[in-house]
């Protein structure tokens, strides 16, 4: 959340956010209310303003195409990174994203 939060939304001019609960901020939704950005959180069941069942429903439906979709990216990198110095790391994470690219292109 704090990284959410320090993100420039400036440079969006309009649009949906869709997160899960872990994300449920009522003062940082109604500050991206005002600057023209729409942020839906799944809630919880106590919560003080709940989603509309057609709101819940389509936010179950935004959910499930990017978690399904970055399962499918995850499935192309290793599930671990051998690397002694910190610059070996940079360079194995940075040929691997490289290569995934160049399989988008």
């Amino acid at each position: 959340m704090t990284a959410f939060k320090n993100m420039n939304m400036q440079a969006i001019e309009e649009g949906t956010l869709y997160g899960d609960a872990a994300y449920l901020d009522y003062a940082l939704e109604d500050q991206l209310r005002k600057a023209g950005l729409k942020m839906v959180v799944d809630r919880r069941k106590n919560s003080k303003r709940p989603l509309s069942p057609e709101t819940t429903q389509k936010l179950s439906h935004k959910r499930k195409m990017v978690e399904t979709c970055f399962s499918g990216i995850m499935r192309l990198f290793p599930r671990t990174v051998h690397a002694v110095r910190l610059s070996e790391l940079i360079l194995k994470i940075t040929l691997f994203i490289a290569g995934f690219t160049a399989l988008l292109i």
